[in-house]
Order: structure tokens, then C-alpha cells, then sequence
């Protein structure tokens, strides 16, 4: 994933659930969110929490920093 082309956390949420052949439950499972979560998060409909933040760095191979800032531009 080329990520210097995602410019918000919905966009990178999305591909990186394509790429791994997840569905949003999956994704949220991992994450330890709901899929209401995902799924508002995929459609730029809120931000992510901190803890989610923290988890998406953590289980999706991407800096936290980068997850914060892709965070800041969703919503």
C-alpha cells in the first residue's frame, strides 16, 4: 500500500481491509472496536478514539504518528 497517497484514515481503513481480504468485522475484531466503528470511520464520518488510533498502529503495520495525522484529516 502506498501510503503518501492516502491522505485520510478512511481511505487507508479501506485499502488496507481490501488488500487483506477483511470484511469490516474482521477489521473491527482485530481492532477490538465495533463495526459500527469501522464503518463510520470507512465513510469520514468520525474520527478515530485515541485507543483505536493506537490499535490500528499497532495491528495494521503503519506509525502512529501517520495513523494520527491520517486521523486528523477524517470528519
Amino acid at each position: 500500500m502506498d501510503i503518501a497517497s492516502i491522505s485520510k484514515l478512511s481511505e487507508f481503513i479501506l485499502d488496507y481491509r481490501k488488500q487483506n481480504a477483511m470484511t469490516q468485522s474482521d477489521l473491527a475484531r482485530l481492532l477490538g472496536v465495533t463495526e459500527v466503528t469501522i464503518s463510520n470511520i470507512e465513510r469520514n464520518k468520525i474520527k478515530a478514539g485515541h485507543r483505536t488510533v493506537k490499535s490500528i498502529a499497532m495491528h495494521c503495520g503503519i506509525g502512529l504518528l501517520e495513523v494520527v495525522k491520517l486521523n486528523e484529516n477524517n470528519k
